[in-house]
């Protein structure tokens, strides 16, 4: 049942991180994306 359980929590892990890459992958015009703030979003 451990077994289960840690490969299930990998798999999950595993596609959250492949999600995250293409997303950044795929929206690549926005260089703040996901950021929470800094001078060049000031000056935008």
């Amino acid at each position: 049942m451990q077994i289960v359980l840690v490969i299930l929590i990998l798999l999950v892990a595993i596609a959250y991180a492949i999600w995250r890459l293409f997303v950044s992958i795929s929206t690549p015009s926005n260089p703040c994306d996901g950021c929470p703030g800094c001078d060049l979003k000031k000056k935008k």
